[in-house]
């Protein structure tokens, strides 16, 4: 998201420089959150907007509990791991979150007909 705002960003993600700094290098991604990932690309406006787009995945996700559960859980614990892993940015830019929250407002996910489909 640096790249938008004109910020200087780093040239691998933060867990590998943290990695580097800490562990000396062994290539493991040592996680940081959403919170330092956010500080890191774009400040302290970057941890407002991170928390406010966490707060929508969560809301989207809701939405989706009330069509179907297991539709939720499902498709949910994907984004969620995905955001223990990478940046919330990322989420919304590479990880097709917009094509999903498409699916939780058009398509007609209710228990009976979802489970029936994936039973068939």
């Amino acid at each position: 998201m640096g790249f938008l705002f004109q910020v200087k960003n780093y040239q691998k993600p933060l867990g590998f420089i943290i990695d580097t700094a800490y562990f000396g290098g062994k290539g493991t991604n040592a996680n940081t959150g959403y919170i330092a990932t956010a500080y890191a690309e774009l400040g302290i406006i970057g941890v407002i907007i991170a928390s406010i787009l966490l707060g929508f995945v969560i809301y989207v996700i809701y939405l989706a509990s009330r069509k179907s559960n297991f539709f939720a859980f499902v498709t949910g614990s994907v984004y969620i791991f995905e955001l223990i892993n990478s940046s919330i940015f990322q989420l919304f830019l590479t990880d097709y979150f917009l094509i999903y929250i498409l699916i939780v407002y058009t398509i007609d996910i209710s228990s009976d007909k979802f489970i029936k489909i994936k039973i068939i």
